[in-house]
């Protein structure tokens, strides 16, 4: 863990709200909710963008790239709301991602799979929950590039506490 990283680590979101606030910065996105496991995230960030396919092919299944580009504690950040019909998050990702040592993502959309990730222990935030699946829905378009969350700019390596 980064010196950054135990250092965010005991805080709560409440806290690091009310200094974002008194430095005049727009940092918290609402209406996401903690679905699988109790814990907190805290760490740095890697991004994801995922789209409607209109019927694109996907080069590779969504959020393999930033899960292989991961490196242990990194937290992945996924803007998926081009579609509220199927999920960008689900049990296998959960497992390829424990693999790399990621402890947890947040979904700006809706996710899958949330017993499975419970059970795994694995750290899910998100808009809501669906069963169905993203296959020739959504394909990736952009990782590791500055995404929305919210209102929020997301960039790549910034930190983020969500509990």
């Amino acid at each position: 863990m980064t010196d950054v990283a135990a250092r965010l680590a005991p805080l709560d979101s409440c806290i690091v709200s009310d200094a974002l606030d008194k430095l005049g910065l727009n940092g918290v996105a609402p209406g996401l909710s903690r679905l699988a496991t109790d814990k907190k995230l805290a760490g740095r960030i890697l991004t994801v963008k995922l789209e409607t396919a209109y019927g694109r092919l996907a080069e590779r299944h969504l959020c393999t790239a930033a899960i292989e580009a991961a490196s242990p504690g990194n937290i992945l950040v996924i803007e998926h709301h081009s579609r509220t019909d199927c999920a960008g998050w689900g049990g296998l990702l959960s497992r390829a991602a424990i693999v790399k040592g990621i402890p947890g993502v947040i979904v700006d959309g809706l996710c899958r799979d949330i017993d499975e990730s419970r059970d795994l222990g694995f750290t899910v935030f998100a808009r809501g929950v669906t069963p169905a699946t993203a296959r020739g829905r959504i394909i990736e378009t952009e990782f590791n590039t500055p995404i929305t969350v919210g209102s929020i700019t997301v960039r790549p390596g910034d930190w983020v506490v969500a509990d």
